[in-house]
């Protein structure tokens, strides 16, 4: 499970990175909108294939997808967040409401 975290409170949760592509727009991750955790507060790193680059015209031409790479740093001031209802859940592919994604969070860890 990808914890998907935005700069505005909210939060969803994915399975597999290709629903993090479908629910974070790639610029909006390269401007550090949002932090990526798994379900044990682990810090997931994006890292992006191609870097920004111009075009001829001077136009930013950004990448159209990104990975996620573990990390030793851990966030668990947002998994609390959860709990603590600070952050509101958005719904998402398969987890829907805050209580769906406690009750998986207490079944994973």
């Amino acid at each position: 499970m990808i914890l998907a975290f935005a700069d505005d409170s909210t939060m969803i949760a994915v399975d597999d990175i290709s629903q993090a592509h479908t629910y974070c727009e790639v610029i909006d991750v390269q401007n550090g909108v949002w932090t990526f955790l798994d379900q044990h507060g682990t810090i997931l790193r994006p890292v992006f294939p191609t870097p920004t680059r111009r075009t001829i015209f001077g136009r930013l031409c950004s990448p159209d997808s990104f990975t996620l790479t573990v990390t030793v740093e851990r966030r668990p001031d947002l998994l609390q967040a959860v709990f603590d209802g600070s952050v509101s859940v958005d719904p998402g592919p398969r987890i829907r409401t805050r209580d769906e994604l406690i009750k998986e969070l207490r079944t994973l860890c």
